[in-house]
């Protein structure tokens, strides 16, 4: 979980999913209008019956004020 303490337009994180360290799917989460002082709780959906992951990695976080 994450606290802004600045007023955040979107908030980007990227996440590369992986099996045995091979990418074997990616996903995205996202929030909008996070105001100083809010938390936001990380989700990123995946399609689980196609995608079986044992671990993941963030790829990227992109921050728009």
């Amino acid at each position: 979980m994450a606290i802004s303490t600045t007023k955040k337009k979107h908030v980007f994180v990227k996440f590369n999913l992986l099996q045995n360290n091979t990418v074997v799917g990616q996903t995205i989460a996202m929030v909008e209008s996070l105001e100083a002082g809010q938390s936001w709780k990380v989700q990123a959906p995946y399609n689980s019956f196609s995608v079986k992951p044992d671990s993941f990695k963030v790829t990227e976080i992109n921050v728009i004020n």
